[in-house]
């Protein structure tokens, strides 16, 4: 799920809610667009196509190779996942109070 930014105070709210929760902000689908067009979340969508060709491939018959593929489809996702999250500000360094 993507985060994008209100347009009135700049909270940052999941995409697919339709008005912001800090400030009450309607919030359009093109925003969820140009958030993507942007460049946010191309690793989930990179890493999801790895996976599926690696599942593909694996069913072709080539067992070994599409695991390979799958599991580096699984890592890219995840980790653009987490890298996007540590951009918005969801994780912190440091201990938690």
């Amino acid at each position: 799920m993507d985060l994008i930014k209100c347009r009135k105070c700049t909270q940052s709210v999941w995409a697919n809610q339709r008005v912001c929760p800090n400030c009450g902000t309607p919030l359009s689908p093109a925003r969820v667009l140009w958030s993507f067009a942007r460049g946010e979340g191309k690793g989930e969508v990179i890493g999801a196509l790895l996976l599926v060709g690696g599942m593909g491939v694996g069913f072709l018959g080539h067992d070994q190779v599409g695991g390979i593929v799958a599991s580096i489809g699984v890592a890219v996702f995840f980790a653009g996942r987490f890298a996007r999250r540590v951009k918005a500000g969801l994780y912190s360094r440091g201990r938690r109070k």
